[in-house]
């Protein structure tokens, strides 16, 4: 991710997101009284969401930004195949891979700079949301829809700041796109908490 992905984003939404992730990554630890590969996986991804958050907003270093973002799809995907029995449902995948060539061509023209950026994380989304889905479609849980719902909602936010990058009214803007990471990360752990009904 480069710089003007972002422009210059406000200080309200840096530390928001800091605050949010740190309290999320103590709450995890604090609910759990067993270790679980579901809760050590979120927890991978709850400390790569704050690398993220550092190098993003502070724009440092774009490569450590991709990086620690794919890293925390890839963790929280390992978090939900931990819930899913087999046999895997493989039209689910599928589905998700044409949809997903289908909005890369139809945004191509935006996202011309960042071609390979956003097919790497796409795919990492799409991961995340094959996962959540697919735990979703077996249990028919609450905790299930939560992983469902954050992993859409996650999808949305990358969504909107890799195709559209320059937007005015960008400190507006960006404080909107943090909530909307920040509801989808809640969403995310609340899936995976073991007090949760």
């Amino acid at each position: 991710m480069q710089e003007s992905h972002v422009g210059h984003p406000n200080r309200l939404s840096f530390y928001l997101g800091l605050i949010c992730t740190t309290v999320l990554l103590v709450l995890i630890w604090s609910v759990t009284s067993e270790w679980r590969a579901s809760v050590v996986w979120s927890s991978v991804a709850l400390g790569c969401c704050l690398i993220f958050t550092w190098s993003f907003f502070r724009q440092t270093k774009c490569r450590l930004s991709f990086a620690a973002f794919l890293l925390s799809c890839c963790a929280f995907s390992l978090a939900f195949w931990q819930h899913i029995l087999y046999p895997v449902q493989w039209w689910l995948p599928i589905t998700l891979i044409a949809l997903g060539i289908v909005l890369y061509l139809l945004f191509l023209p935006h996202i011309d700079k960042r071609m390979t950026a956003v097919a790497v994380l796409g795919m990492g989304l799409l991961g995340l949301i094959w996962s959540a889905s697919g735990w979703w479609l077996q249990a028919r849980s609450w905790n299930a829809l939560e992983a469902s719902v954050g992993a859409a909602l996650w999808f949305v936010v990358f969504f909107r700041v890799m195709v559209y990058p320059g937007q005015k009214k960008l400190d507006q803007l960006s404080l909107v796109t943090t909530c909307g990471f920040l509801v989808a990360l809640c969403l995310l752990v609340a899936a995976v908490l073991p007090a949760h009904p």
